[in-house]
């Protein structure tokens, strides 16, 4: 963008002709062009760009991150740092920003202003932070919505971040951090927190929505929460929710002890609108009805078991106790398996069971429920990884693992015997933490039914790339045998650099009869290239559709999907009459999606 600048005047177009081509410009081209001058960075402002939010992250670096459909991350070394990296759609690193002004704080406010962003989403505290002085980072910025602090994070860092760092509107907690009842601000929207749930505390949060992960929970203590509620306390509270880590004694009858209240029927629905989404209902069934004097509010109150950790270790009773629960059918979106220095298992659905081993032969895997809270350890000392993966593949009736994803360096030393344990899976991911010799060794041993999807570049495995996969995405440096190679429907790729020559090429070969199976091709390049249009389709016969013509494109692995193409050059291919429509936008973005009768 900054060479076209002086030979095209841009900012002298009417306003109308500025924003519908800036709208039309990749993330990192509005990014640059927003740090020219004072009347770029007005001029991106204009734009109304809609995002989620901006968050920022904070453990052994600093992450900004832009969240939205067009999502990026900056990612810094510490507060001084003015050469932050940048990730930018599917985690991709692109070049360093060319702003070697700009320090942490600079780019937060720069951010914040050219995305019309009153203030920060969330802050995330993770693992050990880069920062020495908290305080001097606390002063970089001003108000944030919700602040999030790890498992990973010390107790002292914790302890700390709560003292110094106060959301406007959210406190999420997932780890149990000792003496902080007077940091907890009270009179938010949302606190969810593991803590060892005392009264006082309760009483203290006084918020709209409180959910709480406690080791158990009192009979006696929530009793007289009930009741100093009929008498006045807590009166922002709209929703609690108190999960017990641990089997709990506690008896509806004595939390309900002395207070007058009215039974609902089990088969009675009630439904509870959310007061943070209004589309989105609770659906109440049955629960005790008690009525507050002051305001004449009612509270209904129910006491569920935790339901999926009774039924997985019902189901380990015996074969026909396994067998009872398949017929359950339960539901779930399917069951994944991660690999880094852990092995773990998670059945993932809206009650969801997370199994953590130290290594293939552990018997005593940790078991989460739920938002990742750990219960005790599964009560079957026999059941090593391969077992247990079979054992939850046929309860919850999965015929195979959906994803496999490897996240960092293995704690596993052969993965040939880790191939073993399981047959099929969908699913191939390898993380940007992976290292390459690693990467290399998944790729060639772990071969997926559906999709490949690596997110950073290894090299020489070019050979070992799956054809007529559903999808593949990829960091690599792009080669045409590489493209025709993997022929499969959805194609995406992150490359150094496009070349002309091999676009050209690739369009002449799907013209004869090459990769069948596409249907959508998106390649991304991270640095600027020259690619031109009219050099791509050189000798090739096409058609150009109008800009303002658009074209919805169904999605091949989603009917709901539509995607939208806007203009384009349309290419038939006469064997079986399919047409591509091709186009880039920028000088780094390639499309292509082919369309079928």
């Amino acid at each position: 963008m900054d060479a076209v600048v002086p030979r095209f005047p841009f900012l002298r177009l009417p306003e109308d002709v500025q924003m519908k081509t800036f709208g039309q410009m990749p993330m990192m081209e509005i990014l640059n062009f927003s740090l020219s001058s004072k009347q770029t960075k007005s001029t991106a402002r204009k734009l109304k760009l809609k995002i989620h939010g901006i968050d920022v992250h904070i453990n052994e670096q600093i992450g900004i991150t832009v969240a939205g459909y067009q999502r990026f991350v900056l990612t810094f070394r510490g507060l001084e740092d003015i050469a932050p990296k940048a990730e930018f759609c599917w985690h991709v690193f692109s070049q360093f920003i060319p702003n070697p002004g700009f320090q942490f704080e600079h780019w937060l406010n720069h951010l914040l202003y050219i995305f019309n962003q009153s203030r920060i989403r969330i802050i995330v505290f993770d693992r050990v932070p880069c920062i020495q002085d908290l305080l001097s980072f606390r002063r970089t910025f001003d108000k944030f919505q919700t602040l999030w602090i790890y498992p990973r994070c010390p107790d002292h860092v914790a302890k700390e971040v709560l003292t110094k760092f106060r959301p406007e509107n959210k406190l999420i907690i997932h780890k149990n951090v000792p003496d902080i009842d007077n940091s907890i601000t009270s009179n938010l929207d949302k606190i969810h927190m593991k803590t060892i749930l005392e009264l006082d505390k309760l009483l203290i949060m006084n918020s709209r929505f409180i959910d709480m992960f406690t080791q158990n929970i009192s009979s006696r203590d929530i009793n007289r929460f009930l009741k100093l509620w009929i008498a006045g306390s807590n009166g922002n509270l709209e929703m609690l929710f108190i999960q017990s880590e641990n089997p709990t004694d506690s008896e509806i009858n004595q939390v309900l002890k002395g207070i007058s209240h009215e039974n609902v029927a089990d088969d009675v629905e009630r439904q509870y609108p959310d007061w943070r989404n209004k589309a989105l209902n609770w659906i109440v069934k049955g629960g005790f009805d008690i009525r507050r004097r002051g305001d004449g509010a009612i509270a209904t109150i129910t006491y569920v078991e935790n339901r999926f950790f009774k039924i997985l270790n019902f189901s380990l009773s015996s074969k026909q106790t396994k067998s009872t629960v398949r017929k359950l059918k339960l539901k779930i979106y399917g069951i994944d398996v991660h690999i880094n220095e852990q092995i773990g298992i998670n059945a993932a659905g809206r009650q969801g069971i997370v199994l953590t081993f130290r290594g293939l032969e552990d018997m005593s895997p940790k078991a989460e429920f739920r938002w990742r809270v750990p219960s005790q350890f599964i009560s079957n000392p026999g059941f090593r990884f391969e077992q247990w993966i079979n054992h939850l593949l046929y309860i919850f009736n999965q015929s195979e693992i959906r994803n496999l994803v490897f996240g960092g360096v293995p704690c596993i030393q052969r993965l040939l015997n880790f191939r073993r344990t399981f047959d099929k899976f969908q699913t191939l991911w390898i993380y940007a933490r992976c290292p390459d010799h690693v990467a290399k060794e998944a790729v060639i041993k772990f071969q997926p039914e559906k999709k490949l999807v690596i997110d950073k570049h290894v090299p020489d495995i070019d050979n070992y790339i799956i054809s007529n996969l559903d999808k593949i995405h990829m960091k690599t440096t792009l080669e045409l045998d590489e493209l025709l190679i993997m022929n499969s429907k959805s194609i995406a790729i992150f490359t150094p650099k496009i070349s002309c020559r091999d676009m050209n090429q690739f369009l002449k070969l799907w013209i004869a009869g090459s990769n069948r199976n596409l249907a959508m091709l998106f390649i991304q390049s991270e640095n600027p290239t020259d690619l031109e249009i009219n050099q791509v389709l050189k000798g090739i016969s096409h058609e150009k559709v109008s800009d303002d013509v658009r074209r919805k494109f169904p999605d091949p692995r989603n009917k709901k999907v539509r995607w939208i193409v806007n203009g384009g050059f349309d290419i038939k291919r006469g064997r079986d009459g399919a047409i591509a429509t091709v186009d880039y936008v920028g000088d780094r973005n390639f499309k292509m999606f082919v369309w079928r009768s």
